[in-house]
């Protein structure tokens, strides 16, 4: 359990803790966007077009978080 300890987590990825939140809100969105393609399943091009949206919505998430935590590091 010591390893699921905050502050220990923040020492080891060396970030700020607004970083830090933001690169792990980040990998959820990643996350997410694998997510969508495992769940649904493409039955005819209107359903993989509505996927293929959704993931880039995830990713485009994602980047937002990457660039705030990179913009939040001293």
């Amino acid at each position: 359990m010591r390893v699921l300890e905050f502050h220990r987590v923040k020492e080891w990825f060396a970030l700020p803790t607004a970083s830090l939140i933001s690169f792990l809100l980040g990998l959820g969105c990643v996350l997410a966007a694998i997510a969508v393609g495992i769940i649904y399943s493409v039955q005819n091009l209107a359903d993989f077009q509505a996927i293929q949206l959704w993931r880039i919505e995830w990713l485009l998430g994602a980047l937002a978080a990457f660039v705030a935590g990179i913009l939040l590091k001293r």
